[in-house]
């Protein structure tokens, strides 16, 4: 997965939303190793990346799904 990065950074620039896939692959895989300081730095990469090419109505609904998701956390559903 590391190495998917590399190439599609070369591929496609360092600021790229082609980024934004590989990007949350390898901050998926840290985060299920128990990496969670190196999942973080890639999470917020590919959130920066597509906060950038988002429309704002699409923002609004990241961030309902968020409020949602932390509810759901805190009522122990998740």
């Amino acid at each position: 997965l590391k190495k998917d990065l590399e190439i599609a950074e070369i591929k496609h620039g360092e600021s790229a939303n082609e980024l934004i896939q590989p990007l949350t692959a390898l901050a998926d895989y840290y985060r299920s190793k128990g990496m969670i300081a190196q999942c973080e730095i890639h999470y917020k990469r590919a959130v920066d990346l597509s906060q950038k090419a988002m429309k704002p109505e699409l923002m609004l609904l990241s961030k309902s799904l968020l409020g949602l998701g932390v509810s759901y956390t805190l009522q122990g559903r998740i």
